[in-house]
């Protein structure tokens, strides 16, 4: 088997080089999609939870309404909550 001259040698460690990074790229991809999947899972889960505990505890319920208001800014969003931006003051609590 013939040597290598040193133009191969560099045209394939180059080839090498350009299929890790792209392993590396598809890995990195990989694990940022995971970690957004846990971050939005963890979003809907604490949500849920606020969400119920709203329905048990008036208190909460009014406090979870004024941050609403506060926060949200989109006509969609606040569309989702309407309900909950509805709660003005105790009575509606009930």
């Amino acid at each position: 088997m013939p040597r290598k001259t040193p133009d191969e040698l560099r045209a394939e460690l180059l080839q090498k080089k350009a299929q890790l990074e792209e392993r590396l790229r598809k890995i990195e991809r990989q694990q940022s999609e995971k970690e957004r999947k846990a971050d939005t899972r963890r979003k809907i889960v604490v949500g849920a939870l606020c969400l119920a505990h709203a329905e048990h505890k008036p208190e909460f319920k009014k406090w979870l309404s004024e941050a609403l208001r506060k926060t949200l800014t989109k006509p969609s969003d606040k569309e989702l909550f309407k309900d909950l931006l509805a709660v003005t003051d105790r009575s509606d609590l009930i």
